[in-house]
């Protein structure tokens, strides 16, 4: 075997030193650059995870807070649906009450138009048959004096 090494120029002692250098570049480059770098990539990678979860979260809310504004907009139609049946029904009642009061309003200035008209009514006469009355004396009075 050693005649192998001397024909290709190996020397085993360059080869085992190669090797201790190789694993002590191996050893610095894991201890100051792959451990840093797989803390970082971990960090990074909670971060992530971090993210991923809050952004769930806040979507849930939002789906929440959409559900929730749903109900209150049905909610209030369903109430804005009553009260302006309630209004209406309302006003109803109040279109008829308000009629009926001009009704009887009416109905009471035409009876008191009535009492009023007769009484003038019997006035005039009253008066008339006065008139009449003096009338038919001067008549008879100036046929008297003619006759």
């Amino acid at each position: 075997m050693e005649e192998v090494l001397k024909v290709f120029g190996i020397k085993w002692e360059l080869i085992l030193i190669q090797i201790v250098n190789f694993g002590i570049v191996l050893w610095v480059l894991y201890k100051f650059v792959y451990k840093p770098i797989f803390r970082i990539v971990e960090k990074r990678e909670e971060k992530i995870k971090k993210g991923i979860k809050e952004a769930e979260l806040a979507e849930q809310k939002l789906k929440e807070a959409e559900e929730k504004k749903a109900r209150i907009l049905s909610d209030a139609s369903k109430t804005a649906e009553s009260i302006i049946e309630t209004s209406k029904t309302r006003a109803e009642e109040l279109k008829q009450t308000v009629q009926k009061e001009a009704e009887e309003k009416k109905e009471k200035l035409i009876k008191e138009a009535k009492l009023q008209a007769e009484h003038e009514k019997a006035k005039i006469i009253k008066e008339s048959q006065k008139e009449i009355a003096k009338l038919a004396i001067l008549s008879a009075e100036k046929i008297l004096k003619e006759k």
